[in-house]
């Protein structure tokens, strides 16, 4: 049985790309534009393609699409955690007595 060649993920990128212009995906605006709805109705596509597809049209809304293509790097966007409410400390000034 013949071994599959391992693909590494600079090349999984560059197929991801080429398949999106076979669907007809050639600038940012239209990758911008392209819904998850559109990408998913694609069955040529593997979840990993689908995958890169994603983290695609975050670099390219951050301008970091060198930097998608030239390394192994995923955009994370932060959500801002809501604080947790703190318990309020008793004012300096408060003064307790022992009921006299």
């Amino acid at each position: 049985m013949a071994k599959k060649a391992k693909t590494n993920i600079t090349q999984m990128k560059f197929e991801a790309i080429e398949k999106l212009v076979s669907l007809g995906i050639t600038t940012e605006e239209q990758l911008k534009a392209l819904t998850p709805k559109e990408v998913l109705a694609n069955e040529s596509l593997s979840f990993k393609e689908v995958e890169l597809i994603g983290q695609l049209q975050e670099c390219v809304n951050e301008n970091l699409l060198f930097s998608f293509l030239t390394a192994d790097m995923t955009v994370t966007t932060e959500e801002s955690k809501p604080e947790k409410p703190t318990k309020k400390k008793k004012a300096d000034s408060e003064v307790i007595t022992d009921g006299e």
